[in-house]
């Protein structure tokens, strides 16, 4: 389907959205899975997106072909300001929400490298574990959740799947259109074939383009860092500035 802006195709989800009717499940889902390792490296490198459909064309003329749009909802967990333990060190704890279901995530420690960022991903209540590593047991302190705010900006918080400190900080909507590289018998796509493009718009007016990679030995991060910074060079014919991230 033709992409139409991210921002203009954008509709708010329902204060009382649907996916919270399995949200305890889901967390006791969690816990049960909690033994489960699921540790990642992504390496993401964000362009600027002024022009959607623009950009859209440029994505078919490469050989792209769009996965489909979701919407999908970002809660961001830390210690009540001003006592930041995560996002001072680019951590970033979220639970996700989409198509129903919702997931914990942490990306940890960024590395930078021209306008690459290499993150550690680890889901479920691995996610939330390692989280609380990165807190000084100063600041860990345990509390009842029961005590922790229900309501964010009049929004129901995701129950945290331990007791914790955390409370939200940032709750974003996003509209993601995805776009990869179909597979090909005569290996046409080369060196992009792994890769994934997003195109993103939130609900406070940012969009952003991202491409990402993601792989699992440390040995391959430069060279999938050279084919994303050479990808982007080809979507944007080398004039895009960098992009800038929702947080």
């Amino acid at each position: 389907s033709a992409f139409v802006s991210p921002i203009r195709q954008f509709h708010l989800i329902g204060r009382q959205s649907s996916s919270w009717k399995n949200l305890e499940s889901t967390a006791a889902a969690t816990k049960m899975n909690s033994n489960e390792k699921n540790v990642a490296l992504e390496i993401e490198q964000k362009f600027a997106l002024d022009n959607g459909g623009s950009v859209e064309e440029r994505l078919k003329e490469l050989g792209l072909q769009e996965k489909g749009c979701i919407t999908m909802v970002d809660w961001y967990f830390d210690l009540p300001a001003p006592r930041w333990a995560l996002a001072p060190k680019d951590c970033w704890l979220r639970y996700r929400e989409k198509e129903e279901n919702g997931t914990w995530e942490l990306k940890r420690g960024g590395r930078h490298e021209g306008g690459a960022t290499l993150y550690e991903e680890i889901e479920g209540l691995d996610g939330v574990n390692a989280a609380l590593s990165e807190i000084p047991s100063t600041s860990s302190a345990e509390t009842n959740n029961d005590e922790l705010p229900s309501l964010f900006d009049g929004f129901l918080v995701p129950p945290l799947p331990v007791s914790c400190a955390l409370v939200p900080f940032a709750r974003i909507e996003t509209r993601r259109s995805t776009w990869y590289f179909p597979e090909t018998k005569d290996e046409s796509n080369g060196p992009y074939h792994d890769l994934i493009v997003d195109l993103d718009g939130t609900n406070f007016g940012h969009m952003v383009g991202e491409v990402e990679a993601v792989v699992y030995d440390e040995e391959d991060v430069p060279g999938a860092r050279e084919r994303i910074a050479k990808l982007i060079a080809e979507i944007t014919e080398n004039e895009s500035a960098i992009g800038v991230g929702k947080l």
